[in-house]
């Protein structure tokens, strides 16, 4: 008998947008190969007692769901298809194009969320949460590597006796940052400007905004955590330098600018989404990572 993981749990508490179909299909052509034929069974738990608010069922993740029988019974089926069908159903009389522009999104957010979460495809998140300090950060960065960017996950992290190897590590976090920071804008505007007209019902509406904003929210702490982190590193592994440490003091203001900027939103705007995003990124627990970041 094979397991995977929960859908929603690990992406995002279903609070955050995760397109996932391209990665079920590789999953159940791996299990396919190694098992002789398609699972007999595969379940699939849409709620969590310690999130009683929270369901897949209804959420943006509702895709993954709707696309696992599809995945099954045709194992070759292209999941842009699938996504297709599944906003066909949302928005029946949409046009063609209109599908499309929203499929676009959908699928974008695959990318984003294996870039946002990780450092160079290395675990950078527990349950989706940031890590609490440096330690714990470390330990994260040591487990098992399934990231996006697993080629490079195999090579071991700024090695000290390779300076030349950490340097393009480095640019290559900086590159993934640009990146993950571009899909989050993207995911974002798009939705801003195709949703009032996409002829979405209302809550399918609201769950693609609303995961697009918190993806931006998500996007600009990780973004800040790693470039701190890719300098606490550079230090711990190659010794002090001036120039680093200066550079270093000042991603932690830029970490903390944006923690504050985080605590705003939530003071202003955290009514209008559900309360457990406040406990997947909370300004509280990331201050003391800023704090551990600047200290340990």
């Amino acid at each position: 008998m094979a397991r995977a993981g929960p859908l929603g749990l690990e992406y995002g508490w279903t609070l955050l947008p995760c397109y996932l179909l391209e990665e079920i299909q590789q999953r159940l052509a791996w299990l396919n190969q190694h098992s002789g034929g398609a699972p007999e069974a595969i379940t699939v738990r849409i709620d969590w007692e310690w999130m009683p608010d929270l369901t897949l069922n209804g959420s943006q993740n509702e895709l993954n769901l709707f696309g696992l029988a599809p995945l099954i019974h045709e194992p070759e089926v292209n999941p842009r298809h699938i996504v297709h069908r599944w906003l066909q159903q949302q928005a029946p009389t949409a046009p063609q194009h209109t599908l499309n522009a929203l499929g676009d999104i959908v699928i974008a957010s695959h990318e984003w969320s294996c870039k946002t979460p990780t450092l160079l495809g290395r675990v950078l998140q527990c349950h989706s949460r940031p890590p609490t300090d440096l330690e714990h950060t470390l330990h994260l960065l040591h487990l098992d590597t399934r990231g996006a960017n697993w080629t490079q996950s195999f090579q071991p992290l700024m090695p000290s006796d390779d300076r030349e190897l950490g340097v393009q590590q480095c640019q290559l976090i900086e590159l993934e940052n640009q990146r993950s920071r571009f899909l989050a804008d993207y995911l974002y505007s798009r939705s801003l400007k195709l949703l009032p007209d996409s002829g979405l019902a209302e809550p399918t509406r609201r769950a693609i905004a609303d995961g697009a904003i918190r993806a931006l929210k998500y996007t600009h702490i990780y973004s800040a955590f790693t470039q701190a982190l890719s300098l606490k590193l550079w230090l711990r592994k190659y010794g002090e330098q001036a120039d680093i440490r200066t550079q270093l003091a000042g991603a932690l203001r830029d970490f903390r600018q944006q923690n504050n900027e985080l605590e705003a939103w939530f003071s202003q705007h955290g009514d209008a989404h559900p309360s457990a995003f406040a406990t997947l990124l909370n300004p509280q627990r990331i201050a003391t990572l800023i704090a551990s970041l600047d200290n340990d």
